[in-house]
């Protein structure tokens, strides 16, 4: 293995729960996860709980990454000081994952089945009510928390530091080049102001767990019996109108939430995915491949 630099941006590929593999499937990927290398052999990553700092180092039963580094090569330096101040400030994963499943559900290109839109309508329903909960918390409180997962901790970082660390990611970001699918995020933002049937149930609760529902849409995305044309017909525009109509409750949840929390980034930025760093990333250059474990501290 090419020995690593601190700024060095880490892809780790999908693991065994489900919502990893959920995520490799909604971007048309084999990963899940991003970090990025920080100082003393240790690695930065935004994990369930907030902000860590984990030494990183290479092993035969481990977790296979791919390496990656700004093109041309800048100073680290000031990558990690943007990460330092993350840390400082113990950042926290204020953007929960059921968040980001149902925003590569609506902005991801999607072949619709009714299987996938009973997934969709949950995840999407249940991420409305913890981003309303959310934005409570701004307007009452104050809280201004940065929105995080690991991607957009990394993308943020380089952002941070200007125009010349800043990762360029190329048109497909946030598209698939699958045929037959569409994006609900397009059709949401041609949804008028008239037509959405958007009516959130103040006591909604989730009844499945996060790893269910990803086991649920895995399920459905790989349904291909043709002896079932239920579950693998595809959906039009006027079947998909419910869900469109959730989807744009929860962009405008979000939209305001960024807006509250003086966040300058359009919103499919935040749906920044693994993925598009390893694939998309047009100043991000793959140098190595490694497998990987992780230490506290």
């Amino acid at each position: 293995m090419a020995a690593m630099k601190p700024g060095d941006v880490i892809i780790f590929e999908a693991g065994d729960s489900w919502l990893s593999k959920a995520i490799a499937k909604l971007t048309d990927s084999n990963v899940s996860h991003a970090a990025m290398r920080y100082t003393g052999g240790r690695m930065v990553e935004m994990k369930s709980g907030g902000i860590r700092v984990n030494g990183c180092y290479e092993t035969l039963r481990g977790e296979k990454a791919y390496l990656l580094r700004l093109s041309p090569e800048k100073d680290p330096t000031p990558l990690i000081a943007a990460a330092d101040q993350y840390i400082r400030e113990k950042t926290i994963y204020d953007f929960p994952d059921l968040v980001f499943f149902a925003g590569l559900l609506i902005y991801r290109g999607i072949r619709p089945t009714r299987p996938w839109q009973n997934v969709a309508d949950m995840v999407i329903n249940a991420a409305c009510a913890v981003l309303d909960r959310a934005l409570n918390r701004i307007i009452h409180y104050g809280s201004k928390a940065p929105f995080m997962v690991c991607s957009q901790l990394v993308y943020q970082c380089y952002l941070d530091c200007g125009a010349e660390y800043e990762i360029r990611l190329q048109d497909a970001l946030l598209q698939s080049a699958v045929l037959e699918r569409i994006s609900i995020a397009d059709l949401a933002h041609d949804l008028p102001q008239s037509e959405r049937l958007f009516h959130q149930d103040p006591a909604f609760k989730i009844h499945m767990d996060i790893e269910s529902m990803a086991h649920a849409l895995c399920d459905a995305a790989d349904s291909t019996d043709p002896a079932d044309p239920i579950k693998t017909k595809r959906l039009g525009e006027t079947d998909l109108h419910g869900t469109v109509s959730y989807a744009k409750r929860f962009m405008e949840l979000l939209e305001r939430i960024v807006e509250q929390s003086e966040i300058d980034l359009p919103l499919p930025a935040l749906f920044v995915a693994p993925s598009d760093l390893l694939s998309h990333a047009v100043n991000l250059k793959q140098y190595d491949t490694a497998v990987l474990s992780r230490r506290k501290g």
